[in-house]
């Protein structure tokens, strides 16, 4: 077949281009090289970058919402903050400033076209809405996030343990019932459910649903030892002791709230030494100051007594009701002599709130009595605790 002298002049003349292109593509190369460079650079970190990221990004966002679920808000600050600083293009500008001022504002222009890391951003906003003590930063914050998501599930519970904080028990109520309708895995709206119904409503068997709910939801590794202290409690004012025992035993550590919590239901069952070894524990836990730091040892602790509930904030009045509580396990194992001393120790930190803190320690007693045991020696304790100033 003969080929058309037509093509094969027009085959020479694409050849002849081809090659006078490449001194112009080498020129282009010696001028631009910096360009060049940069572009091949970034390149590659795309590449790299976006090979894992939609894995990491989806594990991290699960992640963060695990623990908004919980309520523990600062782990949830760390792991949405990784979920937002993850994304490729915030690699490439960090990557970008190397190769000077302009490249780098290339890349940050890039950067603010995108709604980059949308969910972690608004996961990082929740986790952060209650970092401030000041309840009234904290209601404009959560005002906002209801304005961008007002069926938010997280939001409900946030705004549920704000009117909890203020005792406005009926909004805080339904907050929390809305936040487990949205989500079924709102662990602590459950436990604010549970709360209200124990402390302030004195409904003990709803207060064991929610409390039992927010453990199985949150999960055995994940579940916070407020939520496993405040249900072994509920089991001990039904006589479930065993069950509040297994509970609190499983836990194994050394947060001064549950050994305390141990103890006094030690105290309940008449291990009255294996009761005043935990409380002298918690005692001198109570009087470290590393061992306060630890941010377990730094929360309110919740006690109730005939329907009533106290919280206890303040490190002294913890001092004094742990105080209190060790003179009545040696009381109740017939060494007056520690029972005293105790006392004695007890007079500093009962200074302002003693006279409640009797109450409660008089309710612990009374318990201890109808479980049918040492009925003479806690009458004995009593006296010395009206005398005690």
């Amino acid at each position: 077949m003969s080929i058309s002298p037509l093509f094969l002049r027009a085959a020479g003349k694409a050849r002849a281009l081809m090659i006078g292109w490449k001194p112009a593509i080498g020129a282009f190369l010696r001028l631009h090289w910096r360009r060049t460079l940069i572009a091949f650079a970034l390149a590659i970190a795309v590449v790299i970058a976006w090979s894992n990221y939609a894995e990491r990004y989806a594990a991290l966002l699960s992640e963060g919402q695990s623990y908004l679920n919980i309520g523990r808000y600062a782990e949830a600050q760390r792991v949405f903050r990784q979920a937002v600083d993850l994304h490729p293009l915030r690699r490439i500008a960090a990557i970008a400033n190397v190769f000077g001022e302009k490249a780098g504002q290339a890349a940050q222009q890039a950067l603010d076209l995108f709604d980059l890391g949308s969910e972690a951003q608004w996961g990082l906003d929740k986790a952060s809405a209650v970092e401030t003590i000041d309840r009234r930063v904290t209601a404009k914050k959560l005002e906002q996030l209801e304005q961008h998501h007002p069926d938010d599930a997280d939001v409900h519970t946030l705004w549920g343990k704000y009117y909890l904080s203020l005792r406005q028990l009926a909004d805080a109520e339904k907050h929390f019932d809305a936040a487990v309708k949205l989500n079924p895995k709102a662990a602590e709206a459950y436990f604010g459910l549970c709360f209200i119904y124990d402390a302030l409503q004195n409904n003990t068997d709803q207060a064991l649903g929610m409390c039992e709910q927010a453990i199985k939801v949150a999960g055995s590794p994940l579940a916070p030892d407020d939520y496993v202290i405040n249900l072994a409690g509920l089991y001990a004012q039904n006589g479930r002791y065993d069950e509040a025992l297994t509970l609190l035993i499983n836990l194994d550590n050394k947060y001064l709230s549950v050994k305390f919590e141990l103890a006094r239901i030690y105290q309940l069952t008449q291990h009255y030494q294996e009761a005043a070894n935990l409380q002298q524990f918690v005692w001198q836990g109570l009087n470290d100051a590393d061992t306060l730091n630890q941010p377990q040892n730094l929360k309110a602790w919740y006690v109730k007594n005939a329907g009533n509930s106290m919280v206890l904030t303040r490190i002294e009045d913890k001092k004094c009701y742990v105080a209190y509580s060790l003179a009545a396990s040696f009381f109740l194992l017939d060494t007056q002599n520690k029972a005293q001393d105790t006392l004695n120790q007890a007079s500093e930190p009962c200074l302002v709130n003693g006279d409640k803190i009797k109450q409660q320690v008089l309710f612990d007693l009374d318990s201890v009595v109808k479980n049918g045991a040492a009925g003479d020696r806690v009458e004995a304790f009593k006296k010395a605790l009206f005398q005690h100033r």
